[in-house]
């Protein structure tokens, strides 16, 4: 979790047996973990 002026962001991280994983971030404005989240980032990760 990343806290900053404008709000918060999550990050969650999703593996794809072992062949990679996908992590996705949440932005949450405000720190109001009640809104409806924003997709801020999504980074695909491939394990060699």
């Amino acid at each position: 979790m990343k806290t900053t002026n404008y709000g918060v962001t999550i990050v969650k991280t999703i593996n794809i047996s072992n062949k990679g994983s996908i992590s996705v971030g949440f932005f949450y404005k405000d720190g109001n973990m009640a809104s409806t989240p924003s997709v801020s980032s999504i980074i695909p990760k491939i394990f060699k």
